[in-house]
Formats: C-alpha cells, sequence, structure tokens
C-alpha cells in the first residue's frame, strides 16, 4: 500500500476505545498496522508504538447514520438481572422469568421486593444485599447468544462492546466481570466498559442496546443510536424483546453499506 494512499486517512493514536482498534476496514481489505512517521512522502513503519491508521471513510461524519460500533447492555439484556436479584432475596419469582414483575414499579426492584415480602429495604440496603455470585451467575436471557451473534455479524467482533451500570458495591463489578468471561464468547472477555455514565460512551456511529428509557434519552441526546430492549418497566413492555430488537437491527442497518452480514 502506497504512502500517498496511506496519507488520505486520519491518526488515531492510544486508546482503542470505540475505534475497534485491532482490524480496521481499508479499501475493502482487512488491515493491521503501526504507524510511524512519515518522511518526504516515504511512510516508516516503528511497531512499538502502537497507533493505528485509519481511512477517513471509517469514521463517522456529523449527521452521519453509518454505525460502526454495538454497545450490549448487560443486565436485563444479556441477561435476567431483576427476577434473579428479586429470587435471590427471598420473593416468589423465577430467577429467569419477568412474567411475574409487577411493572407499577418501574425498576425499583426494591420497592418490588418490599411490596412481595413486606420488608424495608432501601436502594442501597437491597443491592448491598446481592452477592458477588449472585452477580456473576444470573442467568442469559433467552437471547443473549442470538443478539451478541447478529451484533458480530453487522459490525465485527472487534466493534462489539458491553457496557453496564456498576452499583457502589465494588463486588458488583467484579461479579459482572466473571459473568461476562463464563457467559460470553473469549473474544468479548475484554471489550466492556462497567460505567454509571454510558452516555459518555455515544457518538454518531456508535449504537447502544439497553432497557432503560432514560440510558436512551441521555445517548440519543449525544448523537448516538439507541435501541430499547422491551421490559416490564418501560413502554414496550408488550413486544417481545427478541422480534422488536430484530425488527430495530434491520431498520438500522437497512440502508448502511458496512453492515458485514445478513439481516438476522
Amino acid at each position: 500500500m502506497c504512502a500517498s494512499r496511506l496519507c488520505q486517512g486520519t491518526l488515531i493514536s492510544h486508546s482503542r476505545t470505540l475505534v475497534g482498534g485491532r482490524d480496521l476496514l481499508y479499501c475493502g481489505r482487512l488491515i493491521r498496522i503501526w504507524l510511524g512517521r512519515l518522511d518526504d512522502d516515504e511512510l516508516h513503519l516503528e511497531h512499538s508504538l502502537g497507533y493505528y491508521f485509519t481511512p477517513l471513510s471509517l469514521l463517522a461524519a456529523p449527521g452521519s447514520s453509518m454505525i460502526r460500533i454495538i454497545l450490549l447492555d448487560l443486565d436485563d439484556v444479556l441477561n435476567t438481572l431483576a427476577p434473579c436479584v428479586l429470587n435471590a432475596v427471598g420473593c416468589p419469582v423465577a430467577p429467569d422469568h419477568y412474567g411475574g414483575y409487577p411493572g407499577e414499579f418501574g425498576y425499583a426492584v426494591q420497592d418490588v421486593a418490599n411490596h412481595m415480602l413486606g420488608s424495608k429495604y432501601t436502594r442501597d440496603s437491597f443491592w448491598l444485599k446481592i452477592s458477588q455470585h449472585t452477580w456473576a451467575t444470573v442467568p442469559k436471557s433467552d437471547f443473549c447468544d442470538w443478539l451478541i451473534e447478529a451484533s458480530r455479524l453487522k459490525v465485527g467482533e472487534e466493534n462489539v462492546y458491553i457496557a453496564t451500570k456498576p452499583t457502589n458495591e465494588p463486588l458488583c463489578a467484579a461479579g459482572k466481570m466473571e459473568w461476562i468471561r463464563e457467559c460470553c464468547p473469549p473474544w468479548l472477555h475484554r471489550q466492556f466498559f462497567i460505567t454509571p455514565c454510558k452516555h459518555l460512551l455515544a457518538r454518531t456511529d456508535a449504537l447502544l442496546i439497553d432497557d432503560h428509557p432514560e440510558n436512551i434519552r441521555q445517548f440519543r441526546s449525544r448523537g448516538g443510536h439507541a435501541i430499547l430492549v422491551p421490559r416490564p418497566w418501560n413502554a414496550l413492555n408488550e413486544c417481545d424483546p427478541k422480534t422488536h430488537i430484530n425488527v430495530s437491527l434491520t431498520e438500522h442497518f437497512d440502508d448502511d453499506p458496512y453492515d458485514r452480514g445478513t439481516k438476522v
């Protein structure tokens, strides 16, 4: 590849965050290079620098609708956290089924527990009750594996990330990392964000798939794309989650020439 063609690209420095980082598409081919310096049109590659070079065509322009990155929520999207933690504190609900969840309480699971058990949990005391083992062993949702694979087909495995919000208890984050290691394919084990600020990951070429309306609103307000996953606490509670996600993915990628897979 000639230096003059490489000069048409844009330098992305150390952080691989939301860039993909490993194999980048250039002129229809996947390449991996390290960028050094450019002197008199001669390109000197220095592999130790760890910089990536990607063409301008892969960076979303303002207002672009082409999606390069998919961010998957963990709790109540890839897994069934809400019924699982209610089950863990003694509520009469199955750990992997939302049928017994009273939607009128929203996502205030401590209020659901208090309603069912006559307990007096606060938000903090409820989540403090949840052990690292519980966080690590939450059942997968029935569409977890399908959604991960569908996302991989859309943008490539190097551009799929998990974005999950922790509680204030450090064991929560540790349990989430265990869950990712045990329940996700190996290529996804180091591609995650544990943060209460998912909206800071928003960009014009990123798609968030999440069950919380406020996360969706904040992500979109910063220019990102988002799909709301139907759950009892949101307005789509009567929809089938997998069907809704599938239709929404098709709508988002229908006109995107960078879609790497078939419609799923």
